[in-house]
């Protein structure tokens, strides 16, 4: 089958051709694609439009320059450049402990938008930024926030934070009830 070497060689010569402008394509008496950048008797110039490039990761101890720092682009139709749950930390444990919950919201809650809370896929009652869980049962928990434009209709969520909760062991020695 052509197909695979076709497309390798494509993928191949497509960063060349922004370099070295034309390719061409033809095919040999013994069905053999190729390509060059030089024309060639019965080869058809090829149009592989326009090459994206990649951000390759820099190997520790480069010299390479620092990428430009990007952009924060809003939400779409919200107006957000970040929202993000801050605490709890994605995979933590709390032991006995109240888990602290925040988000950050870059610019700060516009006028009229909503949030809301969803712990294990379930809406809590708590609308502001910031507040505390307290009294969990044992187990693994999911958190995250949807900001919501009432007038529009629009929302934008939270990445998904997993987090855990645990009690000692009734049985555990080093629980401080013995």
């Amino acid at each position: 089958m052509q197909t695979r070497p076709t497309l390798l060689a494509l993928l191949l010569l497509a960063p060349l051709a922004t370099l070295a402008g034309p390719v061409y394509k033809w095919t040999d008496a013994d069905g053999v694609v190729h390509y060059s950048d030089q024309p060639q008797p019965g080869a058809e110039k090829v149009d592989i439009g326009t090459v994206q490039s990649l951000n390759m990761p820099v190997p520790k101890g480069s010299s390479a320059p620092a990428p430009k720092a990007e952009q924060k682009k809003p939400a779409p139709g919200l107006g957000y450049t970040e929202i993000t749950v801050s605490s709890p930390p994605a995979g933590k444990t709390y032991i006995e402990e109240p888990v602290p919950v925040s988000l950050v919201l870059v610019p700060g809650l516009l006028p009229g938008h909503t949030i809301t809370w969803y712990l294990n896929d379930s809406p809590l009652e708590e609308t502001g930024d910031a507040f505390t869980l307290e009294r969990l049962d044992r187990g693994a928990y999911t958190l995250y926030a949807t900001i919501t434009d009432p007038a529009s209709g629009d929302s934008v969520s939270t990445k998904t934070v997993p987090f855990y909760v645990r009690q000692p062991s009734e049985l555990a020695p080093h629980n401080g009830k013995h």
